[in-house]
């Protein structure tokens, strides 16, 4: 496997680039299924959920 230089990915692909490393790190043996799973929860989770809790986040501080 060979890795790219990260400053050749646009940044608003990272988390399909991390998706992706973390796939072929399964594929190659580097990583066990438990520790893919937890990588890919985190990811997805990041993808779905992290920038609706910062936004209300600063919603509430603006509020108070």
């Amino acid at each position: 496997m060979q890795w790219e230089n990260e400053s050749t990915r646009p940044s608003c692909l990272e988390p399909i680039n991390a998706m992706e490393i973390a796939y072929d790190a399964y594929c190659e043996g580097f990583i066990k299924w438990n520790a893919y799973q937890e990588v890919m929860g985190r990811i997805k989770t990041n993808m779905n959920g992290t920038w609706m809790f910062e936004k209300n986040t600063e919603d509430n501080n603006n509020g108070n």
